[in-house]
């Protein structure tokens, strides 16, 4: 759990990350506490992640070519990119004018240098603001990697 604040303490960025370990050889989860030392944690952290829904629509899309840039240690294409494909699929008028208050990432299997990726973005209905859909598909097999609902918000003055 991470948390940024200003000089008078307000909070300005909040974040939570889950992880997982994944054995290489059969690439499914395993089981932290037996494949890892027990550790003691100074709190307990409130589970509030909301599994992104699968797309019904596809109301915009964009092609992305995975770059060696885009790439982590393991040669794998960043989480965080997969995030940032997501949202620049979103709509000109709602990027100019809004900001991302809320992203909440499933990410399913990885993606690699030279893939080419479609980031296909759905408008939902959410009376408190523009919410979207994402997935992130291999465009050559069609195969889905990541889910993305992002929530969007007006800039404070």
């Amino acid at each position: 759990e991470f948390q940024a604040e200003d000089g008078a303490g307000r909070v300005l960025v909040h974040a939570k990350s889950c992880w997982i370990l994944i054995n290489l050889e059969s690439r499914k989860p395993l089981r932290l506490d037996r494949n890892l030392p027990p550790m003691d944690a100074d709190r307990e952290i409130t589970w509030t992640f909301t599994t992104p829904d699968p797309l019904e629509g596809v109301d915009r899309e964009m092609l992305f070519p995975v770059r060696r840039h885009d790439l982590d240690i393991n040669r794998h294409a960043n989480n965080a990119v997969f995030v940032q494909w997501a949202l620049d699929a979103v709509e000109p008028s709602v990027a100019d004018s809004l900001i991302p208050c809320r992203v909440d990432a499933l990410f399913m299997t990885e993606a690699r240098e030279g893939d080419l990726l479609l980031s296909r973005t759905q408008k939902v209905d959410d009376p408190e603001g523009s919410t979207f859909l994402h997935g992130i598909v291999n465009a050559e097999t069609g195969r889905e990697l990541s889910r993305v609902r992002s929530c969007w918000r007006g800039q404070d003055p």
